[in-house]
């Protein structure tokens, strides 16, 4: 079995749901092997938001990565979709972790092109993972509080909304 991915660049009904499973496919069994529990809290029903499928998996598998590298062995890593609470209507992907947390005069310059504070970074996930969102009609928002761990928060419009944004 084989699933054709669209073109880089094409855009298309987007599930968060199945771009979550696919992206988890990829990583889940050597994070497991690591000793880092990955958990799935996947809201039913959510409806599609339109976008490159192939972007939106590079902005996750970043998130993902990021919050791996932020563990110890016993560490967790949750990923949660759902309609964003609140009066306007988006559907909502959060990647939290259980490690260090980031510290809050950093926080500010995370999605700075070029920062990083790992030794072997770039420091540029957060910067295109940012901009990549942003292209989506998105919002990517961080929440993060030392020894207590981080949460990223995606906000997209869903399908049909984007148009009127």
């Amino acid at each position: 079995f084989s699933r054709q991915a669209p073109a880089a660049g094409t855009r298309a009904p987007v599930d968060l749901n199945t771009l979550v499973e696919d992206t988890l496919f990829l990583v889940e069994k050597q994070m497991v092997k690591d000793g880092v529990a990955v958990k799935r809290l996947l809201g039913p029903g959510l409806p599609p938001i339109w976008g490159d499928s192939n972007a939106l998996q590079q902005v996750l598998m970043n998130l993902v990565t990021n919050a791996r590298d932020a563990l110890v062995a016993g560490g967790e890593i949750t990923i949660e979709t759902g309609m964003a609470p609140g009066e306007v209507e988006a559907v909502r992907l959060v990647v939290r972790d259980t490690g260090a947390g980031i510290p809050p005069e950093v926080v500010p310059r995370i999605f700075d092109p070029f920062f990083t504070t790992k030794p072997s970074g770039t420091g540029l996930g957060l910067s295109v993972s940012y901009g990549i969102v942003r292209d989506h009609k998105g919002n990517l928002d961080v929440e993060s509080r030392p020894g207590e761990g981080t949460t990223f928060i995606l906000t997209f419009p869903p399908l049909g909304a984007e148009a009127a944004a």
